[in-house]
């Protein structure tokens, strides 16, 4: 069994996808996420933190950690999903195809911020971060997501890594991918 790489911009459906391939398939959840709230917390000076100014810096200080950890996980031969936001296309080009599917998530295509607006406040958790925004300020960040998913989807297009548009149609593209 391969194990799953799975990145994207936040509120892609990333963790709801991997939770749905994690039940089906039988893996473990690693979510990179909350390694990188703990590495921001416990090792402030590293610069890995889930408020960076630039994500991709986060990424790019995160990718040797992850790329190492990768290494020593396949000595453990239990089938996982890695997920996560701070995750780049070029730092996963190496990875072993016959070990590893990797898969990026994000909503390039859509139109309307005001859609993912109400997404993300229709499906936003007792302790999720969005709750404490307005919509005037969740509008931006979601605007620079999506400029941030035409990135990524140009990235996986030159890496030829998969990637999955839940856009316009969330629930359709999550369940085919």
């Amino acid at each position: 069994m391969k194990n799953i790489i799975l990145g994207g911009v936040p509120r892609s459906g990333k963790s709801l996808l991997a939770q749905r391939l994690c039940r089906d398939l039988g893996l473990s959840h690693l979510s990179l996420d909350s390694l990188v709230s703990a590495f921001s917390r416990v090792f402030p000076g590293l610069g890995i933190t889930q408020a960076a100014t630039s994500p991709i810096e986060t990424a790019r200080r995160l990718s040797p950690f992850v790329l190492e950890w990768l290494r020593h996980l396949e000595f453990e031969d239990v089938p996982f999903l890695l997920e996560g936001y701070h995750l780049l296309p070029e730092d996963l080009r190496g990875l072993d195809a016959r070990r590893y599917v990797v898969a990026f998530v994000g909503y390039p295509s859509l139109k309307a911020p005001e859609i993912k607006l109400r997404q993300v406040r229709a499906f936003a958790r007792a302790n999720d971060w969005t709750r404490e925004l307005s919509n005037e300020e969740l509008l931006p960040i979601i605007r620079r997501y999506v400029s941030e998913s035409r990135m990524l989807a140009d990235a996986c297009a030159a890496e030829r890594m998969l990637f999955v548009d839940t856009g316009e149609f969330f629930d359709d593209a999550l369940e085919e991918a």
